[in-house]
């Protein structure tokens, strides 16, 4: 009689914690499947190719891409394949490229997606600089740009791994957030 209630207790047991995963596991699907809100596309560009100027009339970035939609309900942008030029305080230029931006708070952050380069060109201050990420958001107003992706640096001679970042375009500084590793080579040639 013990054997009996003891295996009889055992299935329930398992009947609940079966039921408890599949309820656990349906309301995930249901939430992912829940429609979001639909947004009304009430603009389309194609070969945009924009500059955008500080209060002082200082080039800020420039915009190329083959396309952009905008959409009222939240006034965003949403950016194929874009390339920003973006300009230092002294006039040097970086470049970021991705497969994809969205740009919201009225221009004031814009999300790159998948494939992110930044890149310095040669000059003084950083010789042929190129960072990539899956993910970055830049920051024009104070013209920087973060990540808290995985960001691979690389400069002739160096290579750096590191988890997250900032970019200060105006100084032209990058910093590593965390897990950096790096690698050196003497022998490269710079220019």
């Amino acid at each position: 009689m013990k054997a009996y209630t003891f295996i009889l207790d055992l299935f329930l047991l398992c009947l609940v914690a079966l039921t408890g995963w599949l309820i656990w596991s349906s309301s995930k699907y249901t939430s992912a499947a829940t429609p979001k809100r639909q947004l009304t596309m009430d603009a389309f560009v194609k070969n945009v190719d924009t500059i955008q100027y500080t209060a002082t009339g200082q080039k800020r970035y420039h915009l190329a891409s083959p396309k952009v939609k905008h959409y009222k309900e939240d006034a965003s942008a949403h950016v194929a394949q874009p390339i920003f030029d973006i300009y230092s305080a002294d006039g040097e230029p970086w470049q970021i490229t991705s497969d994809y931006a969205l740009i919201i708070d009225d221009g004031e952050q814009i999300n790159l997606v998948d494939n992110v380069v930044i890149s310095g060109l040669h000059t003084k201050t950083h010789k042929n600089t190129r960072l990539t990420t899956p993910k970055a958001t830049y920051y024009p107003s104070s013209n920087t740009a973060e990540s808290s992706s995985d960001v691979t640096i690389n400069q002739p001679g160096t290579n750096i791994d590191a988890t997250g970042m900032e970019t200060f375009f105006n100084e032209g500084n990058i910093k590593l957030l965390s897990n950096v590793k790096g690698s050196y080579n003497p022998n490269v040639n710079p220019s």
